[in-house]
């Protein structure tokens, strides 16, 4: 049977997100259609797991119900293939052969739900929502963290130096010393760093940084052979650390320069 797929033009349902259903029993997925649908959901349906694969556009905003086990590709293999492309899409598995094991496993491996036939409605609808709004959340998070990663791609090569300096509390004599330059051109290249983050304050810079940082970290987290990141727990350790102070002296100072620069537009010269 080939997959269906309904259209609904109706601009709160593109609002919403789309609820993909791939269940190989056709029983089901109309009924999951009709369900959603009558609840303003835009549901695309499919009766297998290499159906949706080849319509899938892993840049909507939406979620996936999916069953456990069909012919060909199973629902289980189905999520193995969007963990390996880094897919962002929660997943409620259903199943009529559900068991403790398996929802475990699922689970464990990022579904977001797991409920059996026959379902119980109220809850479905209720995940489906949650899921949803975890989606957009997401779709969210990551254009923010693509306009950091183009605003920090404006970076020289010695301004990633200082920044990643910065990051790990060095004062601006610190990283003079490590970089084998002048003060003076230290606060200029920070200076150049809130400039082109767009940072008008310290915690605007902190933020773009933090942001980046943030994601690798979450990407070695989830890396068993990575230990702890250094950085993150210098930062723990030195939270309230007297050192501390004197960076967001320092980080105001460059501050204070970048707002001079915009209104004098001085262009320091930097030796390196």
């Amino acid at each position: 049977m080939n997959a269906t797929m309904t259209a609904n033009d109706v601009d709160n349902t593109e609002a919403l997100g789309v609820v993909y259903v791939v269940d190989d029993d056709e029983a089901v997925r109309d009924s999951l259609q009709w369900l959603l649908e009558g609840v303003n959901y835009k549901v695309k349906t499919y009766d297998s797991a290499e159906s949706f694969l080849a319509a899938f556009d892993d840049r909507a905003i939406a979620c996936l119900v999916l069953d456990v086990r069909m012919p060909g590709m199973s629902g289980l293999e189905l999520q193995e293939v969007l963990i390996a492309r880094t897919a962002q899409l929660p997943i409620i598995f259903i199943t009529g052969h559900g068991d403790v094991q398996m929802a475990v496993s699922t689970m464990k491996k990022g579904a977001s739900d797991f409920i059996e036939k026959p379902f119980d409605q109220a809850k479905l609808k209720s995940l489906v929502e949650k899921m949803l709004v975890q989606a957009r959340d997401d779709a969210a998070r990551r254009d923010r963290e693509r306009m950091n990663q183009s605003l920090l791609a404006r970076l020289t090569a010695r301004e990633q130096q200082v920044l990643e300096r910065i990051m790990a509390g060095r004062l601006n004599k610190q990283i003079a010393d490590d970089l084998g330059i002048s003060i003076k051109t230290v606060e200029a290249h920070r200076a150049n760093i809130m400039d082109k983050l767009k940072a008008n304050t310290v915690a605007d810079l902190m933020r773009v940084a933090l942001a980046r940082h943030k994601s690798t970290c979450e990407a070695r987290a989830r890396c068993v052979k990575c230990g702890p990141c250094a950085l993150c727990e210098r930062m723990r350790i030195n939270r309230h650390a007297p050192a501390l102070v004197a960076l967001i002296a320092d980080l105001r100072t460059s501050l204070l320069v970048t707002r001079a620069r915009r209104l004098d537009c001085v262009h320091p010269a930097l030796d390196s």
